[in-house]
């Protein structure tokens, strides 16, 4: 799974519910992504950009709707039969 959003929803989402200034939240966000980027990139030798890998992709500056989606994704991927499912105990190698 992976959450993501376009950038100024993003900056703009962390000053309303960090109650920060914009520099402080770009500062955040960069140093963030950097943190993620080599993450993915140290232990999974992957392109941390690339969504193709991931099961879900959502755009997290919906909170709420994002919320329900991963409740609904995890009770449907919990409901499958054994064998039966599309990566059941798959640990993605791409970081998602």
């Amino acid at each position: 799974m992976r959450l993501d959003g376009p950038e100024e929803a993003l900056v703009l989402q962390a000053m309303q519910i960090d109650q920060i200034d914009e520099d402080e939240a770009r500062r955040l966000r960069r140093n963030s992504d950097r943190a993620r980027m080599d993450y993915v990139k140290h232990f999974y030798q992957a392109d941390p950009r690339d969504p193709r890998p991931c099961h879900l992709v959502l755009k997290s500056t919906a909170l709420e709707t994002c919320v329900e989606l991963i409740v609904a994704a995890a009770r449907a991927r919990a409901a499958e039969p054994a064998g039966r499912s599309s990566g059941a105990g798959h640990r993605c190698r791409r970081g998602c």
